[in-house]
């Protein structure tokens, strides 16, 4: 797909590339890096509804993504950091696995697990 695309682009600017892929439809954008778009582009920014800032623990204030879909007749789910390594294992292991709290107890004294 390139090899036809790129013949016919190759001169021409990005506004000029712009024009002729929206009046096509054409799903596509330009290159960026994570940073430049967080930096530039404020789809990417804090002022997107899906978009909130978060203290992620050990590694600060980030950017996190909420579901970009709403409905009326429910609240929306606030977006939630990631959980810390080992802060669902308990839960985890009984509630998917089915493993007793004593059994759960074993394995973290053995160092199994934290």
């Amino acid at each position: 797909m390139a090899g036809i695309i790129e013949p016919i682009i190759r001169d021409m600017s990005l506004s000029e590339v712009s024009k002729v892929f929206r009046e096509f439809k054409v799903s596509w954008s330009k290159y960026q890096t994570f940073k430049d778009l967080l930096k530039n582009d404020p789809r990417a920014s804090s002022e997107n509804p899906i978009f909130h800032i978060k203290n992620q623990a050990g590694i600060g204030y980030i950017p996190n993504i909420a579901s970009p879909i709403r409905f009326t007749a429910t609240e929306n789910i606030e977006p939630q950091t990631a959980p810390t390594l080992g802060e669902h294992t308990s839960a985890v292991l009984q509630d998917i696995l089915g493993l007793s709290l004593s059994h759960i107890e074993v394995l973290k004294n053995n160092k199994t697990i934290a």
